[in-house]
Parts: C-alpha cells; structure tokens; sequence
C-alpha cells in the first residue's frame, strides 16, 4: 500500500477527482448557451479539485510545503546494494629493498643465507658475496665475506665470528642484516643479491602455494597456505598445495555460494554476495588451509548490503520510525496505515 501517492498519483485516486462529465456526454442540451455555461461550472469544479490534489502532494504528512515527488525529498535510500567482504590490506603491504631474502650459493655450500634489513643505498645494484674463508656455520673457526658492486668494487669486508649461532642476524654498513643457516660455507663460493630504494612487495596470485624462491606466491613472511578447505556460507571450497590465488577464487565462484569472488587493483580479494538487499549474508568458516589468512580475509568485516527503502515496511526505515499504526484522512477518504505491513 502506498500512503500519500509518493510513487503514483493513481494511489491517491480515491479523492473524487475525477467526476466531471460535460454536458454531452449526457444528454445534448436544448440551449447552447446554457450547455456552455454548464461546461464552465464543471470546468471550475474540477479546477477547485485539482488545486485539493496539488495541495495534498505539496504537504505530505508531515505539512511542509515542498513537493514530495519520491523517497529521496524523505532522506530515504531508493537503491539497494549487495553485501560485500573484503581483504583488511593488501596481501602483501610490506616495502623490500631487495630481490630475494633467500639467494643461493653458486657451488657447493650447503648453507642458505637469509638477508634481511633495508638497504639504505640510493640507486639500484647488484651486489656480489665472496667467501674469503670458509667453515661450517657456528662451529670454531670465523666466517669471512667481501662485498663486491656491480661495478666489481670491493665495498665491503664481512667477519662472521667463531661460534657464531646458525640464524644469527650480522648487520652489514648498507643497512641489510645477513644470516646463515646450519651448513657449510665453502671458500671461493658467492652468491648475488639485487638491491634497489623502497619498492612495495606484491603477491603472484598464478604462483602455486607450495612454490619456493621466484616461483612462490610471495605472501608476507610467516603466512602459508597449504592444502585444505574453508566454508563459504555452508559451502565447501576446496584448496590444494599446487594450487594458487587465482584457482581458489575460481572455486569460490564455482561453489554455489551465492557469492563472487573478485581480485581488485589494490591487491585485495573481494567477496559480494550475489543478490541485494541487507539480508545478504558472507560467512567464512573452518580454515584449515590458511588460505584466509594468508589473503587477510581471516578477520574482514562484513560490509552489510542496503534495500530501497521505500519498498519495505516502514518499522524497518528509521527516517520512518516516529509514524504509528492508525489512519489519516484525504478529502474525507480514511486511509489506515500499519507500519508494520506496509511501505512508503
């Protein structure tokens, strides 16, 4: 039931508008002058009725002057929007200095170096280490680095103490910190390492969870995604170790959830449920693949959908929630409202 004719002015048909007949249509009069008099009569009468409409449209329920022409002049919503779940930050938002935390050696040594830090050069290079003295990590006899750049100058020279701890962290002059695992470092063996200013790291959503170096998926350290499921609104979605970013969000649109996956440009996964409105539902359920967490979905928050409100009945509008169940009349015409039932 529309109440004061905000969608149509045929909601407000009842208030006998529309009565006027001329002369003819009855019966011909005998004297043309009286049928044209009578046509006037009528004419002015409808006028006076339209003037009533005009005036009940103008008003409203509330008596303000302004036209009331749709639920927007009411501050109401008129559109309705789906719900939707995204990624809390991008799913890798750190800032590297540098190609690969974990380069390799070129011959034999079975030590892995882990670089960490940030570099604090200003322009990009390759950077060069040299094994001057080699042992195995952590037992009595020292380790020694030199430092080449890309241009083969020696920038620095690096001592590993004896007994030095596997993992422990050496920091080096240009800001970076090296570590090295348990294992051997053979003398005479290097490994390189690309070093530049500030550059945001991103994620490889066509890289396979269980890729490593150059071929891993690149989410930030500590997060890893293996095979497992996790629930979308009831529904299973299955992830696999050689899978990647982008075949789960293909399964999440598979899944019949009624739910589609995106990837945005900002490097966040977003989740819209399929059919508007605020009864729209997201919920992500029983990880235990990691998957979740490693695209910072673990803890999004849903971002509810919206109806039009004019649509639905009023105790659920709160620009709406002062009307009460009664009735109003228009031009003598009782017209009962229930909040409860009925919408603008």
């Amino acid at each position: 039931m529309q109440v004061f004719g905000v969608g149509s002015v045929a909601s407000l048909g009842r208030m006998n508008i529309g009565r006027f007949q001329p002369a003819t249509a009855t019966a011909p009069a005998k004297d043309p002058k009286e049928a044209l008099r009578s046509l006037l009569r009528d004419l002015r009468g409808l006028r006076r009725r339209l003037s009533t409409l005009e005036n009940v449209l103008g008003k409203g329920l509330s008596g303000s002057k302004s036209a009331v022409v749709g639920g927007a002049d009411l501050g109401l919503e008129t559109s309705t929007s789906a719900a939707r779940l995204e990624s809390t930050d991008e799913m890798n938002g750190l800032v590297t200095t540098f190609t690969t935390a974990n380069p390799q050696f070129s011959a034999l040594s079975t030590s892995t170096p882990t670089i960490g830090g940030a570099y604090n050069g200003s322009t990009s290079d390759t950077l060069t280490f040299l094994v001057t003295s080699g042992a195995t990590v952590g037992n009595s006899q020292a380790l020694e680095f030199d430092v080449y750049d890309g241009q083969n100058q020696l920038i620095e020279h690096v001592t590993i103490a004896a007994s030095t701890p596997a993992g422990t962290p050496i920091t080096l002059s240009n800001g970076l910190t090296l570590a090295l695992s348990a294992g051997s470092i053979k003398t005479d063996d290097s490994f390189q390492l690309g070093v530049h200013p500030p550059t945001a790291l991103s994620v490889n959503v066509t890289n396979p969870f269980n890729g490593a170096g150059q071929a891993a998926p690149n989410f930030e350290p500590g997060l890893n995604v293996s095979a497992g499921q996790f629930l979308v609104n009831g529904q299973v979605v299955l992830v696999q170790s050689h899978g990647s970013i982008q075949d789960v969000i293909d399964s999440i649109n598979a899944a019949g959830a009624g739910v589609t996956a995106t990837l945005e440009a900002n490097e966040r996964i977003r989740l819209t449920q399929d059919t508007p409105g605020a009864a729209g539902q997201i919920n992500l359920s029983g990880d235990t693949s990691g998957f979740l967490a490693a695209t910072k979905l673990a803890n999004a928050a849903l971002e509810p959908g919206t109806d039009d409100e004019t649509s639905v009945a009023m105790t659920g509008v709160s620009a709406l929630s002062a009307i009460n169940a009664g009735t109003f009349t228009i031009n003598g015409v009782a017209i009962a409202i229930d909040p409860a039932m009925d919408s603008l």
